[in-house]
């Protein structure tokens, strides 16, 4: 528990009010007697200040008074409420950081109802009683009673002078008599300084039951315990020593540090130090011993568990017997040698240093050696490999052969026949359906199939000759240094192609063509004739009824006929151009094109010669000016009236309607659904039939979105919100309320936190103090949680829960086919856990019944 306050403090105490502004007006005789009487119309402000004997005003916002006639300080709501006197002390708050109350000779010497948390206190050394300032508590001093708490981790009691704590569940329930401060000093260093201590205890179940005593004052105890966890635990310290004997004995002790301990659970161990060694015996025996390096022991095992086992190193010896025999020789670390030797069924063999070899006998015999390599086999049925430079040979069918050596060769016979042979270049012959070869010498390449779409032959890389006769019917290529050719007979029906000095030639692909160079000459039979020569183009067509065309590019000359016209070429000179239409009316014309233009239609006239221009609009009646288009401009007609002088200034109005802005400070705009009005950067707001806006950016805003909303925010202390079916209401930071059609809540900070009905879902909720008590209830079910929580009870459909740490736990689980319930005391040194009919009981975490 915590050790008592010295003094008790006092926040009932308004803050300080501020100096009034300097006077704008003053009068006065005496420089120390004045009137001062600043005013301002910003927000609302006056003050009068007359001295000599002090008098002071000060109006708005918010309310501030002071005399000095005995001092009194007035300031309704000035932060927050009021009421000060000095001369023997009354101070009345009503909110000031929270609620308020002090006085001195009328007595009471605050109350706060709140300030953390709760209140009442009074000083020269007495008093304090609060109701949840961590957590609960009650001190008085001379008139006895030095704290009680209550719940202050954990439950309460302490009386001073350095004596006396109780606590009951402060780990767990605890008892003590203590005495004042010391020093110790570690004896083993040989210095150590007078001190005076004393702790006594009785716990009576920490860990587990209790009693402890410590040292020096009168002397001897010097740390002692005594702990009866079932059954007897021990404990002195300095020379260190630890018994413990129910179930099953055990034994230690230190001497810093030629360490022992012994043991007998199951059933037997053994320690001792500096050698080392370690015994254990209850099947099956082991035994262990390290006298080594100073930081890595040297080790020597034995051991009995089935049946047998030795190690011994450096670097390793390893025997094993039953069945069967391992024993192996190591060294690494590299000066390898290995050894080992193995009867598995049945025999194996491994050797090195590093004339490597391995051996397996029992079917199927391999044998080895390796490096220089050489390998056998009977693996079914035979295998061989040498080395220097490999070879290799299988037979079991069907039989394989490798050689690779200067060159690479193989042998197959694995359906049906192959041969290989490779010496950076190719060769290679198939019999497989029927007949395949490949050539390479050189990369002259080649390739023949027989039987694969009957006969292909081709030679690439690129001498490019190519034939095929069935792939699809016929295909001929040719390189002939690459003066290339290509012909094909049902691919669409005949296509001849060569190129050096450009040939082609094609039937039904498109219906004749004929196209020969240099430089250029075509000939087409497609609906109905074409031809064409490209030296200074020449076109000639005949569908339907001829065009012709002839150019001379040197001469500048351009000839163009038709009869029924197939193209129509339209040149739109850059200085002058007209376009009439006749069924619309439309006209227009323009000189040195953008400097000039004149436009018009029945519904508009446009004239422009830069930078002015005209607009007419014959429907509405509204003229228009424009220089410089579009920065500034003025236009007015019976309906409407425009003028801006961008970038700073624009407007528009109409007979329902208008839009102003002047950059960057000032926008309005109208019209019947909505107007606008913006003041930057201190105002905005936005009015409709149906809803208005408005906002002071960080001070305020408020919106109304409905006849049945609104909501207003005075940021950061105040904020409401008003739906047709829901309400909010925050005053920061002690209370927060909400409510809609199905639920709501209440938060009033920081006695009573986050009470909750949802009346649609039929479940209710509220704590105090958060985690000191909390309760949830729902139509099926309850939780409730306490004391941080040690305590909590949980009750659902086929689940039951109630455990109060470290004491008790219940719990209970109910399903189709199955029931389960477990119950444990004392952190589960004694536990019960049932599944249906089978039962299971542990004491101390040993289990003692089974069924």
């Amino acid at each position: 528990m915590a050790e008592s306050e010295k003094a008790v403090a006092a926040p009932i105490q308004a803050p300080t009010a501020p100096p009034a502004p300097t006077s704008a007006r003053r009068s006065s005789t005496d420089a120390s007697d004045f009137t001062d009487r600043p005013q301002r119309s910003w927000p609302l402000y006056y003050h009068r200040k007359v001295t000599q004997t002090k008098e002071q005003y000060v109006f708005g916002p918010l309310w501030f008074y002071e005399t000095d006639r005995e001092n009194v300080t007035n300031y309704p709501i000035w932060p927050l409420l009021g009421t000060e006197r000095k001369g023997d002390r009354a101070t009345v708050d009503f909110l000031w950081p929270f609620t308020g109350y002090q006085k001195q000779n009328g007595e009471l010497k605050q109350l706060d109802l709140v300030w953390p948390f709760t209140g009442y206190a009074e000083d020269a050394l007495g008093s304090r009683y609060s109701l949840a300032r961590p957590f609960t508590e009650v001190k008085t001093t001379n008139g006895k009673i030095s704290t009680f708490s209550l719940l202050w981790p954990f439950t309460g009691y302490q009386h001073t002078e350095h004596g006396t704590d109780l606590d009951v569940i402060w780990p767990f329930f605890a008892f003590r008599d203590k005495t004042a401060p010391a020093f110790r000093f570690d004896p083993k260093s040989g210095t150590s300084s007078a001190s005076e201590r004393y702790e006594r205890y009785r716990h009576v179940l920490w860990p587990l039951i209790g009693w402890r005593e410590a040292g020096t004052v009168g002397e001897p105890p010097d740390e002692r315990s005594l702990c009866l966890v079932p059954f007897y635990c021990g404990i002195d310290d300095a020379g260190s020593t630890f018994r413990f004997v129910g179930p099953t004995i055990f034994w230690s002790s230190d001497e810093t540090d030629k360490s022992r301990w012994s043991a007998v659970f199951p059933f037997y161990a053994q320690r001792t130090a500096p050698g080392k060694r370690f015994i254990y015996a209850f099947p099956s025996y082991l035994d262990y011993v390290a006298e080594g390096s100073e930081l890595e022991p040297a080790a020597n095992l034995q051991a009995l568990f089935p049946f047998y086992f030795r190690t011994t190193t450096p670097e390793r010896n390893l025997h094993y017997y039953f069945p069967t025999v391992w024993l192996d020789w190591s060294t690494y670390q590299d000066g390898t040698s290995v050894h080992t030797t193995s009867y598995l069924p049945f025999y194996f063999n491994r050797e090195d240093s590093l004339g490597a070899n391995e051996t397996f006998a029992f079917p199927s015999a391999i044998w080895g050696t390796a490096n220089g390599s050489s390998y056998s086999g009977v693996i079914p049925f035979y295998f061989d490999r040498k080395s220097d430079a490999d070879q290799m040979r299988y037979v079991f069918p069907s039989y394989w052969r490798r050689e690779t050596g200067p060159s690479y060769r193989t042998t197959k016979l694995i359906p049906f026949y192959t041969t290989t042979f490779e010496n950076g270049e190719n060769y290679r012959s198939i019999l497989w359906p029927f007949y395949y070869h490949r050539d390479n010498p050189g990369k002259d390449t080649s390739y023949t199939s027989v039987l694969w779409p009957i006969y292909i032959a081709k030679k690439e890389e690129d001498r490019t000759e190519t034939t095929s006769v069935l792939w699809p019917f016929y295909i001929d290529r040719a390189n002939k240094a690459q003066r290339t050719a290509y012909r094909s007979v049902l691919w669409p029906f005949y296509i001849q192609s060569t190129e050096g000095d450009t040939e082609e030639k094609a039937l039904f692909g498109r219906l004749y063509y004929d196209y020969k160079s240099p430089e250029k000459k075509e000939w087409d039979l497609l609906p109905f004739c074409s031809i064409r020569e490209d030296g200074e183009r020449r076109d000639m067509t005949l569908w339907p009824l001829l065009a012709r065309r002839h150019e001379d590019k040197t001469q500048g000359k351009t000839e163009w006929q038709s009869v029924v016209p197939l193209w129509i070429f339209t040149k739109i000179p850059p200085l002058y151009y007209s376009d009439y239409d006749e069924a619309t009316g439309h006209r227009y014309r323009t000189v040195l094109w953008p400097l000039t233009a004149f436009e018009e239609d029945p519904a508009r006239e446009k004239v422009r010669v830069w930078p002015y221009s005209y607009e007419y609009d014959r429907v509405a009646n509204f003229r228009s000016h424009h220089l410089f288009w579009p920065l500034f401009s003025a236009g007015s007609g019976p309906e409407e009236s425009t003028g801006r002088f961008l970038p700073l200034f624009a407007y528009t109005r109409g007979p329902d309607f208008g839009n102003t802005f002047v950059l960057p400070f000032y926008w309005n705009s109208w019209d019947p659904e909505n107007r606008d009005r913006v003041i930057f950067p201190f105002y905005w707001s936005h009015v409709t039939p149906e809803s208005t806006r408005h906002t002071l950016p960080l001070v305020s805003w408020s919106s109304s979105p409905s006849r049945d909303a609104s909501s207003f925010t005075l940021f950061p202390l105040l904020h409401t919100d008003r739906q047709r079916d829901r309400e909010r209401f925050l005053l920061f930071p002690l209370v927060w309320k909400s409510s809609d059609r199905n639920r709501s809540s209440f938060t009033l900070l920081p006695l009573f936190f986050n009470s909750s009905q949802d009346r649609e879902a039929q479940t209710s909720e509220y704590s105090v103090l958060w985690w000191l008590y909390r309760h949830e209830e729902a139509p099926a079910s309850t939780k409730t949680i306490g004391l941080f929580g040690l305590y909590r009870n949980e009750d659902h459909p086929g689940y039951y829960l109630n455990r109060f740490r470290p004491f008790f736990e219940y719990e209970k689980t109910t399903a189709p086919g199955r029931e389960e319930t477990f119950f444990s005391m004392l952190l589960e040194l004694y536990r019960l856990r049932r599944v249906n009919d089978k039962v299971e009981i542990r004491l101390f975490f040993i289990p003692i019944y089974r069924n």
